[in-house]
């Protein structure tokens, strides 16, 4: 099982709280740890990449990585590691060992896959490895990363992982950014996803957490989405959630919950209440606790921070539209954190 009893415990407490006791405040369900904004690619839609204020950002030293993990552990049951690359980090396959002694589950490590060899140790502590792949045209992905010869040595790092779930005990999704150019290419990845034993994920092309232009109301992009929940039903190869595809089908608004994942950046600073809109940071080392950190998050933002124009981020999202059918949400919860269905290791392509 891939998704811990606490987690699970959490959210059925949110719901309570949510739904009983107004003045509380929700408890966070996963941490977004970024451990570092730098990378080795310059895709075309992210941010980071493109924003000079994420260049030389400050970084935690190991020790001081591992201090904030045990204080963050305090107030949450689960971690994603992000970036940036974290791979880039030399002591990632410590954190997110030491991760898993303190007991966060599930893990989750989002990556473009490239430097999996040099740190393919890391997968033996790891629930979820989410590995961004975006078409299987290579070409066309390669100018997507903004680097040529990258997309085939990438596939060839998936189809290679993806024999190792079952042994290995971690489960592989893809996670594709759906770009007005790239539409037509998800099928081809939902199907080259469901050959290989691995799931899939999709994402609209965003920025500043906003849909781009050409995406809203194109029924192209709507098809696909619709399409999407369709095989949905019948197929979990697709990890999203039915009301995360929902709302990113015709960008219809949503009550955004940010305490649900709260957010480091490197240098170990909370935001809040979200990264759209920093309206504060908070150094957990500083302040050395995660209870008083997260209490100057709720007095400055307020016990239930209201957003006015909801952003479409993944992981407020799906995290917040969790809270409207609890039930359901429920299911969905205990459907992604099923081991590997795969009672043998994928075939060779």
């Amino acid at each position: 099982m891939k998704v811990s009893l606490e987690l699970i415990s959490r959210f059925v407490e949110n719901f309570l709280t949510l739904n009983y006791l107004e003045n509380k405040p929700l408890k966070p369900l996963l941490l977004a740890y970024f451990v570092t904004f730098r990378c080795d690619l310059k895709c075309q839609y992210c941010e980071y990449a493109e924003d000079p204020n994420f260049k030389n950002y400050p970084e935690l030293e190991t020790e001081q990585a591992l201090q904030l993990l045990r204080l963050a552990r305090q107030g949450v049951p689960a971690i994603a590691f992000s970036g940036g690359e974290p791979l880039l980090r030399d002591d990632i396959v410590v954190l997110v060992k030491a991760a898993k002694a303190l007991g966060f589950k599930p893990i989750s490590l989002f990556t473009n896959g490239l430097k999996l060899p040099e740190k393919e140790a890391i997968l033996n502590d790891l629930d979820f490895l989410q590995i961004s792949l975006d078409t299987l045209d290579e070409k066309k992905q390669d100018a997507i990363f903004g680097t040529k010869g990258i997309a085939g040595t990438i596939k060839e790092h998936i189809i290679h992982y993806a024999r190792q779930q079952t042994r290995r005990n971690f489960r592989i999704n893809l996670n594709a950014v759906i770009t007005p150019n790239t539409i037509e290419d998800i099928f081809a990845l939902y199907f080259f996803a469901r050959s290989i034993g691995v799931r899939l994920t999709v994402c609209p092309q965003l920025y500043y957490g906003k849909p781009v232009s050409s995406l809203v109301y194109n029924p192209r992009y709507q098809s696909l989405i619709n399409q999407l929940i369709f095989l949905k039903k019948n197929d979990d190869t697709i990890m999203d959630t039915d009301s995360f595809l929902d709302h990113i089908c015709s960008f219809k608004p949503y009550r955004c919950y940010p305490y649900l994942t709260p957010r480091i950046y490197p240098d170990g600073e909370l935001v809040g209440p979200c990264p759209i809109i920093e309206s504060m940071k908070c150094n957990l080392l500083k302040i050395g606790s995660w209870k008083k950190t997260f209490q100057l998050l709720i007095e400055k933002c307020g016990e239930r921070y209201v957003c006015q124009n909801p952003c479409f981020l993944p992981c407020y999202l799906e995290t917040s539209t969790l809270m409207i059918k609890p039930w359901k949400s429920l299911r969905e919860l205990i459907r992604l954190g099923k081991a590997n269905s795969n009672k043998e290791e994928p075939k060779r392509l």
